[in-house]
């Protein structure tokens, strides 16, 4: 994948979730690109967060703080977990083990918890920045809420058949691309 320097690494995160082959326009400069990046981070996804290279949560997110309600305190570390329905809270805290150990970017699916308390249903989308040498400097991903009435084929397809655990692991490891981003 061609990555491009952009101002903020954020923006190469979302650019890299939304188009995982890095294509851009010729004509389009690094600056143009890095602006249509950030207008697309404020108009599509509902949160963007990062992490460190092992998972853990140490950056604030002030996104996710005014999606959730948590404070930065609550949402630290593996906190961000117990805004997440319960019923999805064991699988997502797999599919995130295994991403990070594996190396590998993801997309995943879990029911977040708004400030009301109303669960709303999320895309995620996470890659890791490597630096020149391949290591994981950080993870960067972005959650778009989706619409009641939207159901991807094959998340509707998962849940239609009950799965053992090795058969949902299995599941998730398929779902992750192998995509990072590099600077």
């Amino acid at each position: 994948m061609t990555t491009h320097p952009f101002p903020d690494d954020i923006c190469v995160a979302l650019v890299a979730c939304l188009d995982p082959e890095g294509r851009a326009d010729d004509h389009t400069g690094d600056r143009d690109q890095a602006t249509h990046a950030k207008l697309l981070i404020d108009k599509l996804a509902s949160i963007v967060w990062e992490s460190a290279p092992d998972g853990i949560v140490e950056t604030d997110s002030p996104t996710w703080r005014a999606f959730t309600g948590q404070s930065y305190d609550d949402w630290k570390v593996y906190g961000w977990l117990t805004a997440i329905h319960p019923d999805d809270r064991l699988v997502t805290m797999e599919q995130w083990r295994n991403t990070v150990q594996d190396e590998r970017a993801v997309k995943a699916e879990y029911r977040l918890r708004k400030q009301d308390g109303q669960y709303r249903r999320m895309r995620v989308h996470a890659v890791p920045s490597r630096d020149a040498h391949g290591q994981i400097m950080r993870w960067f991903g972005i959650n778009i809420e989706l619409p009641d009435h939207f159901d991807l084929p094959e998340i509707a397809a998962e849940r239609a058949v009950p799965k053992s655990r090795p058969q949902q692991q299995n599941a998730i490891l398929a779902n992750s691309d192998d995509e990072a981003v590099t600077h």
